[in-house]
This record gives C-alpha cells, sequence and structure tokens, in this order.
C-alpha cells in the first residue's frame, strides 16, 4: 500500500469524502462572510476578491472604501509579505504626505516595481536623493514663467481641441467616454509642458497615439505587480502583463529619445539664428539700430 493509501485507511477517509469536507467548509467560510464588502479566504486571503474584481478594480474599490469608512488593508497570500494599504481619508493622507512624511518611506519593494518605468526618478526615490530632485524640481515649477507657460498651453488644449470635441459630440448627440478623453488631455497637456508641444491625442478623430498607448499597458502592468506575488518570475519569463511593459517601456524611450533630439535640433537652431544676428550686428557701428532694422 502507498502512503497515499496509508493515510487514507489512518483517516477512514476517501477521496471523495474529503473534497466535500472541503467543499462544506469552503461554503460555510463563504456565508460566514457574505455581507462583508469582500471576502478574506483561507491562505489565499484578499487575492481571489481582488483578481475577480480587477477589470473595474477603481469602481470596486471605491465600493469598498465607502463601505469601510475609508481606509481598508489588502492582504496576500500566505508566506508573500502582500500588503497594502488603502486609504482616501485626507486626515491620513495629511499624515502620509505631509505630518510624518519621513516614516514612510517607499521602500525597496516600490522601488522594484517602478524601475522600469520611473527608473531614479522623483517618484521613485527616498531620502537625499528625493530631496535633491524635489528642490530642482521647485525651482522649475514654482517659476512665474512656467506657470504662464503651463496655462497658456492648458488653455490652448482647451479651447482649441477639448470644446469642440465636446461641442460636436453634444450636437450630434453621441456618447462619450470621458476618461478616456481626460486621459488624452492629460497626456496631451504633460507632453506640451515637458516637449513644447502635444502629441495629437486630442486630435477631432481620436487617433490611438502609439506613446499614450504604452503609457497606459505600463500602468497597468505596474498596478498587476502590486497584485500578483509572482510577478518577478513573471518579469524573468517575459509573459502576461510583463511582456507589454516592457514593450511598452521601449516605445516610451524612443518617443522621449526623439523629443530630445527634435528639442536639441531647434535649440541649435535658434543659438545659430542668434549668434548670425549678433555677426552681422558686430559690423554695425550700432547694434542698436540694427537691431531695429
Amino acid at each position: 500500500m502507498d502512503q497515499g493509501g496509508r493515510l487514507r485507511s489512518w483517516c477512514g477517509l476517501g477521496w471523495s469524502e474529503i473534497l466535500i469536507a472541503l467543499l462544506c467548509f469552503l461554503f460555510l467560510h463563504y456565508m460566514r462572510q457574505r455581507h462583508r464588502p469582500f471576502i478574506s479566504w483561507p491562505l489565499l486571503r484578499d487575492l481571489p476578491a481582488v483578481l475577480i474584481n480587477l477589470p473595474h478594480i477603481h469602481n470596486w474599490s471605491a465600493d469598498v472604501l465607502r463601505a469601510l469608512g475609508g481606509t481598508f488593508t489588502v492582504r496576500g497570500p500566505i508566506l508573500t509579505g502582500m500588503r497594502i494599504v488603502a486609504t482616501c481619508d485626507p486626515s491620513n493622507m495629511e499624515y502620509v504626505l505631509k505630518t510624518r512624511f519621513s516614516n514612510f518611506p517607499k521602500g525597496p519593494d516600490f522601488h522594484d516595481i517602478f524601475r522600469e518605468l520611473m527608473g531614479a526618478g522623483i517618484f521613485n526615490t527616498d531620502g537625499v536623493d528625493w530631496q535633491g530632485q524635489r528642490r530642482m524640481a521647485n525651482t522649475h515649477v514654482h517659476s512665474k514663467a512656467f506657470r504662464i507657460f503651463v496655462e497658456k498651453k492648458s488653455r490652448e488644449l482647451t479651447f482649441n481641441n477639448l470644446v469642440p470635441i465636446l461641442r460636436q459630440a453634444a450636437e450630434e448627440g453621441a456618447v462619450v467616454d470621458f476618461q478616456d478623453l481626460m486621459m488624452r488631455y492629460t497626456m496631451d497637456t504633460t507632453c506640451a509642458v515637458l516637449f513644447g508641444e502635444a502629441i495629437g491625442c486630442l486630435a477631432p478623430e481620436l487617433p490611438l497615439v502609439p506613446f499614450a498607448q504604452a503609457m497606459d499597458e505600463a500602468m497597468q502592468a505596474v498596478m498587476v505587480r502590486h497584485i500578483l506575488p509572482w510577478w518577478k518570475l513573471m518579469r524573468w519569463l517575459g509573459l502576461g502583463k510583463e511582456a507589454r511593459l516592457a514593450q511598452g517601456v521601449r516605445t516610451m524611450d524612443e518617443f522621449v529619445a526623439r523629443q530630445v533630439c527634435s528639442s536639441k535640433r531647434k535649440c541649435r537652431k535658434r543659438c545659430m539664428f542668434v549668434f548670425s544676428v549678433l555677426q552681422k550686428a558686430s559690423a554695425e557701428s550700432d547694434v542698436v539700430t540694427y537691431l531695429r532694422h
């Protein structure tokens, strides 16, 4: 008799009885927790509830936050160490982001999850590195010239692109995917601020822009990394969302490289123009007179 047979003989149970007992246990567990916002299962804990609601994770999270008073915790399978605290309570947000900000570093797990997407930028660093990048960013963001530039670009995109799309939809009685529209507006505004020009997400035909699509898929993959404990194995094998993340990062890198090269070319042209003007002006006896002409 093999070991499995001896075990069943010792317990006096067959596989069918064990299966029925397991199903009864799971059914009773479900009945006991069915009125809760989500069910925590043995061993797997809260992971099944998150995976089931993943296609509409934002609506589900909002419902759970509303039911539990603005804060809840998601625990992953045992031995994974996965534990996510979600909150929309303003007092909690202020405590984490302002009052005791130094007590809540992102940590190595966060850095690893966002490494491909954000590298060592301000959104993925802690301590001295973060403080240095924050000071540098504040210098630009709080300057008057930058605020005027952002306001100008935002107004242009709003009145020249967003409003006409909404007006046409209203006149035709068409259905508008407002979330997609706002994503396009945000993407065009951000690129206009960073690179000096929008990338066409808010064109009248609402085209599929590779950079915007790559960013969206990369963010979805990062979200999945927070949920699946075995995402590192999937990254190593290049499976599922990890393959899309790798392709998306390549697309974004290529786009940013093209934009940087384009900005450098424009800067060189402006510098050459200014240099030629000054060179010609140097031959004149009065530079001011030359520039006026």
